[in-house]
């Protein structure tokens, strides 16, 4: 430590300890875990809901066929 922070600390270290760096660290991680948490959340319900839609889509397109290839049936009988 230079002379000048020495006198702007009073001849002590800053007041930074390590107990007090690995408190603010571990606030920083369980924020973090919190966010984590919450986007795992946010992600499994976009996935149920894309699977979901997949699904509708899946039902559509089968109906969509069906129709027409009774459509396609009824115009070569006519």
């Amino acid at each position: 430590m230079s002379t000048r922070d020495r006198g702007r600390f009073g001849g002590k270290e800053p007041s930074m300890d390590v107990e007090s760096l690995e408190r603010e660290n571990e606030r920083g991680l369980d924020a973090l875990s919190e966010r984590i948490g919450l986007l795992k959340q946010a992600t499994h319900g976009i996935r149920h809901e894309v699977d979901s839609q997949h699904h509708v889509l899946d039902r559509m397109a089968d109906s969509m066929f069906s129709t027409g290839s009774m459509l396609s049936g009824a115009a070569d009988r006519s």
